[in-house]
């Protein structure tokens, strides 16, 4: 069996790198933009969440955060574009997840 060429560029190789990420980790990654539209989400997290596949990627992230936690979502976007000060939100903190059927 003849092994996978290796990617041509950095960033064909970073590609690959987070294409595996998402396929492998045991964790819920879901990776925005700073409109907050989803750009990559990661097969745990859309399995625990009801999607199939890709079927987030393109949609705004509020889908899949309850209330009253949206809006705090909008506002520390809003801060980051203001301020440029990252607030990572899953490192010590329970996060909570709007499944596609609304639990």
């Amino acid at each position: 069996m003849k092994a996978p060429k290796e990617p041509d560029t950095e960033l064909g190789r970073r590609d690959l790198l987070v294409e595996a990420l998402l396929s492998l980790s045991p964790d819920m990654i879901v990776t925005i933009d700073q409109h907050s539209i989803i750009q990559s989400i990661g097969a745990v997290a859309a399995t625990m969440l009801g999607y199939e596949g890709n079927e987030l990627v393109g949609q705004n992230v509020k889908v899949m955060i309850p209330p009253p936690y949206r809006d705090e979502h909008e506002a520390n976007v809003r801060r980051y574009i203001d301020t440029h000060e990252a607030h990572i939100i899953g490192i010590g903190r329970k996060l909570e997840a709007q499944r596609k059927d609304g639990t």
